[in-house]
Parts: C-alpha cells; structure tokens; sequence
C-alpha cells in the first residue's frame, strides 16, 4: 500500500490530519515534521495550518467540508544561495511525496484531494522581535464528505 492509501474515507480533521502527517514524514529524513504549527519549529520542518474550509450541503443524506491545509515547509532565514538551494531541495522533496499521495482512489482517506499551488512566505516566531524563517506554502484542498443520518 502507497502513503496514506486507503480505500475506507474519513470522518474526521483528526484522521485526515494523521494521514497527511504520515505522508509528511516520508518528504525527507531531515526534515521535523508537526502536525500542527509548533510553539517553537525545529528547522527545517513541515507543520500544517488550516485556511479557509467552506462546507456544503450536497444532498438530504451527505454534507461536504472543504478543508483547505496549508503544508509549511520551513528553514532558517538566510541571505545566500545556499538557504535557497536546501529549501528548494525540500520543496521537490515535497512535490514528489505529495502529489503522487493525492493521486489515488481516496487521497489521504478524503473523497478528493488536490495541491492547490505553492508560495514562499516569512514566518515569524516570537512576536514583533522573534525569529523568522523561510519558508514555502503549499495549500492542498482536502474534500471530505460525511453522511448523515436522519433520527
């Protein structure tokens, strides 16, 4: 079975989150990988963040969150081609885990899932004095639908 293949689809944030982390920690063996945006990264990293997450009523027995999670990839901030080329090694690293995982039947066990895109991104720790880093954003719109049942 490939990353995070499944065939059953989750319910919940919390299975779709275990399953993304999962594939995550296959991205590269340097990388610290977080489910969540930690208190203070251990760099170079990947956390999770959740954006925006529309929801729709698809029919009377079935309901649709559109969950879309921004991967991070982070390293310490720095102001030589090298910092570029790591965090670019990260990213390739990233691009060829993820997009295969989101390329089945059931993508991280939701009924579609694609990488919307990349962008670069600072971000700070610490408040107005804390410590930036580098980093690339990458949103991935994660479609899970429940049905339910009526009493």
């Amino acid at each position: 079975m490939s990353l995070a293949t499944t065939t059953r689809l989750v319910r919940t944030l919390k299975e779709l989150m275990a399953n993304l982390t999962e594939v995550e920690r296959h991205v590269h063996e340097d990388l610290s990988v977080y489910t969540w945006r930690p208190n203070v990264p251990l760099v170079p990293c990947i956390w999770n963040w959740l954006d925006q997450a529309p929801w729709e009523q698809m029919d009377l027995g079935r309901q649709r969150d559109n969950f879309t999670v921004i991967a991070v990839l982070a390293v310490a901030h720095g102001d030589n081609q090298e910092t570029m080329d790591v965090l670019t090694d990260y990213v390739d690293a990233f691009r060829e885990t993820i997009d295969p995982a989101l390329f089945t039947s059931a993508p991280l066990g939701c009924k579609e899932a694609h990488r919307l895109g990349m962008r670069m991104a600072e971000q700070t720790f610490g408040g107005e004095n804390g410590t930036s880093y580098l980093s690339v954003e990458f949103p991935l719109l994660c479609k899970m639908d429940r049905h339910i049942e009526r009493s």
